[in-house]
């Protein structure tokens, strides 16, 4: 590239390809004005994408690909943070430049803190700055997720190798004994599963009660899954097994950064649902003393 100090970034591999850029502006003339300063750069293949609201921005990161975005803070839906915490969650593996008319050195230090690449204001920059921000945002974001990748590998084994040394314990063989049973997944695997796709459902909810700020009734729905395993004596052993398979199978559907909520709010929902078997068998004993 003609003038342009990209330092460390691999410039064969940047101009090899084309790049998808996405600009979330409600203002056309913004827009047009990001594109004439980009054109005037051509040893960069970038394909520009508009939505002029959160709503339409949404509907596109779902349908189409997409390598970075450049987004304004002031959407005729949604404004400041709000707007890039909630498209952070929508691409949480996309690097999200922010250009906004807000010189505010407070609201760039909390973007920059959320994990944007970089803040921008508008009136400030030419196409040379501008270009610059895109690939270094696009290079850097890439050493970033081959980082957390690794790390998410890493912590994604422990966390099943320690689910794992829990099913297979003497305690937890015990346990099942003196329930007088074998596991639900041996005795009836259909149960099993139908008890896996409940626990799914729980784990969707507190997800999406994290990310969208909703309120569901995953404590009933807790209390509701206890009851019908104690019906059925089930153990500890039980409860990982279903924990864990459902792990397995919301992990392969899902990126690395929603998994990472699968297994937060997982660990918090098996826990719950072992505090409420305890208390099932705790007044079912009481009940049966009475008796």
């Amino acid at each position: 590239m003609n003038n342009l100090d990209i330092g460390d970034i691999d410039m064969e591999r940047q101009q090899s390809k084309t790049i998808n850029l996405l600009i979330i502006e409600a203002d056309a003339a913004e827009v047009a004005g990001i594109e004439g300063l980009l054109a005037e750069k051509a040893s960069v293949d970038i394909k520009v994408k508009h939505a002029d609201s959160f709503s339409s921005a949404s509907v596109m990161l779902s349908q189409d690909t997409v390598d970075i975005v450049l987004l304004d803070l002031m959407l005729p839906d949604s404004e400041l943070i709000n707007t890039y915490s909630i498209v952070q969650f929508l691409i949480p593996e996309i690097p999200i430049v922010i250009f906004s008319s807000t010189d505010d050195v407070s609201v760039a230090a909390m973007a920059l803190s959320l994990g944007a690449q970089d803040y921008l204001v508008k009136g400030t920059f030419d196409g040379h700055t501008l270009l610059r921000s895109l690939l270094y945002a696009i290079e850097r974001n890439r050493l970033r997720m081959d980082m957390l990748k690794v790390q998410y590998e890493h912590g994604h084994r422990q966390e099943f190798m320690s689910l794992e040394r829990l099913t297979g314990s003497p305690k937890a063989a015990i346990t099942s004994q003196m329930m007088g049973k074998s596991s639900l997944r041996q005795s009836s695997s259909e149960t099993f599963v139908n008890f896996v796709n409940k626990y799914c459902e729980i784990l969707d909810a507190a997800v999406d009660q994290r990310i969208y700020k909703t309120e569901n009734k995953i404590q009933d729905d807790l209390l509701s899954l206890s009851e019908q395993l104690g019906f059925l004596k089930a153990g500890p052993r039980d409860v990982v097994e279903i924990h864990s398979e459902s792990l397995k199978l919301k992990l392969n559907a899902v990126n690395m950064a929603k998994a990472q909520l699968y297994l937060e709010e997982g660990r918090f929902i098996i826990l719950e649902l072992m505090g409420d078997l305890v208390t099932y068998y705790q007044n079912y004993f009481i009940v049966f003393r009475k008796n």
